[in-house]
């Protein structure tokens, strides 16, 4: 059968849109976007592992998931069900920290040369809760910092941000260890000056007014869930641990992701702990990425 008839029937009997189609049948032919393309005839042969994945994308199972694959700001990255999948809210995130470290000097180069990766000699990142890696791995494509940190407690998580970072070859430029940010010792980094992502959980237990069938029902748990009552109290903790340590960096600045309705909360304690703070808004104009100078 044609590529394009089956197309059209898939559209009609699964709601699919065409790119979601298509990363299909990358997946299930292992070719290039390119190749995909150009392809005309499906051979049969494929057709009951192609409606298999089709029946379960019905069922409101992530593709990401089933191809195993997300493209996260123009880089591939390996996820599974172990990872939460990457939202396009965290490159925002990601975007503000490569603004924050650029230098003018490098910025002005840009406009000429093209963007380059800038040094950034006596600068330390630290990604807290890093699951797929998808942020020390794009900020390390695009800067070149002093040294680069990551920590999760979930052992499975860091499997597969191995698998990422030997993609990428960087298993020497970022290091990983599996704890959690209330047992780091942040002697590490002592008189450094230090960058901070994370993007923790911060879902209300329970809100699935709020959550759509598939996040609640397939991503990890342990990824989603930050709290009862602000939704914000694993934010507000890593941010007393860093106040109490603050005096062992020479600077400190923390990226965090929030959700959509932590605005007004996650001010009213910033301000309560006289912390200087900017937020940054989506594109549905939602504030989505806090910068905190600590």
């Amino acid at each position: 059968m044609k590529k394009q008839e089956l197309i059209k029937l898939w559209k009609e009997k699964y709601n699919l849109d065409s790119r979601a189609i298509n990363q299909v049948l990358e997946f299930v032919f292992n070719l290039s976007k390119e190749k995909v393309f150009l392809l005309e005839e499906i051979n049969p042969v494929f057709y009951e592992k192609i409606i298999f994945i089709f029946e379960k994308l019905f069922s409101w199972y992530p593709l990401a998931y089933i191809i195993q694959k997300v493209d996260f700001m123009w880089l591939d990255f390996y996820i599974d069900e172990n990872v939460l999948i990457p939202r396009n809210d965290t490159e925002i995130l990601v975007r503000e920290v490569i603004c924050h470290c650029e230098w003018n000097e490098a910025i002005q180069k840009s406009k000429i040369h093209g963007r380059f990766p800038t040094s950034l000699e006596w600068q330390s990142l630290l990604d807290i809760w890093t699951g797929s890696w998808i942020i020390p791995i794009t900020l390390a494509k695009k800067l070149d910092f002093k040294e680069i940190y990551t920590i999760d407690i979930s052992e499975k998580a860091i499997e597969v941000a191995k698998k990422n970072i030997l993609c990428y070859k960087l298993e020497d430029k970022i290091k990983i260890l599996n704890t959690d940010f209330k047992e780091l010792d942040f002697i590490l980094f002592k008189w450094q000056d230090l960058i901070i992502t994370a993007n923790l959980p911060y879902i209300k237990e329970w809100d699935f007014e709020n959550m759509d069938f598939w996040v609640y029902n397939f991503e990890p748990k342990i990824a989603l869930y930050g709290g009862k009552n602000t939704w914000f109290e694993l934010y507000e903790e890593l941010i007393n641990i860093l106040i109490k340590e603050k005096n062992m960096f020479n600077n400190l600045v923390l990226f965090i992701e929030i959700g959509f309705d932590q605005y007004e909360v996650s001010k009213k304690i910033l301000l309560k702990k006289w912390l200087k703070f900017e937020f940054f808004k989506d594109t549905n104009n939602i504030y989505r990425v806090i910068k905190i100078e600590i």
